[in-house]
């Protein structure tokens, strides 16, 4: 993600919801990064017990403290999907999302939270023909601004309240998204 609150972690397990329930894909999602969503999640779930990861919920397997010995333990235990929840960028994780088959940069492109993308054109820039960006908010201006000026193309994401509750419009940019050929 561009900056806080674009949305990263509510993303991250509407795709994996979709993977486990329409593609039929074995799905671990990884929190690899400084905050502690997924484990207030988990929490929540499991009324507060402690519990050992990783923790099922609707077929998807939720890793709360991710990193590179749970990636190891997902790619050794057959999953078919893996969905690195890295947060924002300047949280540090360039290296892990480069390394991914897959890119996804979320933007929210707010009139103020245009800065958190502009301060990170040069990156952006390395991937604006290969990463999938998506607008999480924001306006249609701005969204045609970005890619006037930077080329980076941002398709809108639809509204989606419930990040367990995956509705046909919400199917349809994430079958693009995850058939697309690479």
């Amino acid at each position: 993600g561009a900056g806080n609150g674009c949305g990263v972690t509510h993303f991250s397990i509407l795709l994996a919801n979709y993977l486990a329930a329409v593609e039929q894909e074995r799905t671990a999602l990884l929190a690899w990064n400084p905050r502690d969503d997924l484990e207030k999640l988990v929490h929540i779930y499991t009324c507060g017990r402690k519990v050992q990861e990783p923790v099922s919920l609707l077929d998807v397997d939720y890793y709360y403290k991710g990193g590179p010995e749970a990636l190891n333990i997902c790619i050794q235990g057959g999953y078919t999907a893996v969905i690195l929840d890295l947060g924002r960028l300047r949280e540090g994780r360039q290296t892990e999302f480069l390394q991914c088959q897959r890119q996804c940069f979320l933007l929210a492109l707010n009139e103020w939270r245009l800065g958190d993308v502009i301060v990170q054109k040069e990156f952006l820039q390395k991937g604006k023909e290969h990463w999938d960006f998506f607008m999480v908010f924001g306006s249609e201006e701005a969204r045609k601004e970005i890619w006037r000026r930077y080329g980076i193309k941002a398709s809108k994401l639809p509204f989606a309240p419930d990040a367990f509750s995956i509705d046909w419009e919400m199917v349809g940019v994430l079958d693009g998204f995850w058939k697309r050929k690479r």
